[in-house]
């Protein structure tokens, strides 16, 4: 029982010593990016935050797969991650969607959906592929109208099923 006291004790000084490091403006910055998220076995959706239902990472999955093989090999991915690091959000998605290669290689019509809860932001990002026929424009639409009302009190589950329901008709719509 004492042990298990003076660890508790160590790692509290030690989590002290570190934030009082960080707010007196330590020089040296750690880069916590999770260069390490990888996709998920069901490609279409990853949550790395721990945020959303077996059910709708299973429904997900099946409107992935659905989409990419109804209307003309669109890719539409779902992650979830509780922080980006040292990078914006934006640029985050970005590099996810290039390292991933989300959407087919030659028609480059991708969609990627990154929710970043533990900042509690989220970006949306479509390839060169699909700009005309899902403009920036009706993502900033679907966003606000879908997720953003959910995913401001915490009901992930909810605002990420409307809004890749959402991406998707808008998909299927305009092919």
């Amino acid at each position: 029982m004492k042990k298990r006291t003076l660890g508790r004790l160590a790692a509290l000084i030690l989590a002290v010593a570190l934030l009082a490091g960080t707010l007196a403006g330590c020089s040296h910055e750690i880069d916590y990016s999770r260069a390490d998220v990888t996709p998920s076995d069901a490609w279409y959706v990853t949550d790395e935050a721990g945020v959303l239902s077996a059910d709708t990472k299973a429904w997900l999955a099946a409107l992935g797969d659905d989409l990419y093989h109804n209307v003309e090999e669109c890719d539409l991915v779902v992650v979830t991650v509780g922080f980006t690091g040292n990078k914006s959000t934006e640029d985050f998605a970005y590099d996810l969607f290039n390292d991933w290669q989300i959407g087919n290689e030659g028609t480059n019509r991708g969609v990627l959906l990154l929710l970043v809860v533990g900042a509690e932001d989220y970006w949306c990002v479509q390839g060169a592929g699909l700009e005309t026929r899902l403009p920036t424009s009706s993502i900033s639409r679907i966003l606000n109208q879908y997720l953003e009302p959910d995913f401001a009190v915490g009901n992930y589950d909810a605002g990420v099923r409307a809004t890749a329901a959402a991406l998707y008709d808008e998909l299927a719509a305009s092919f």
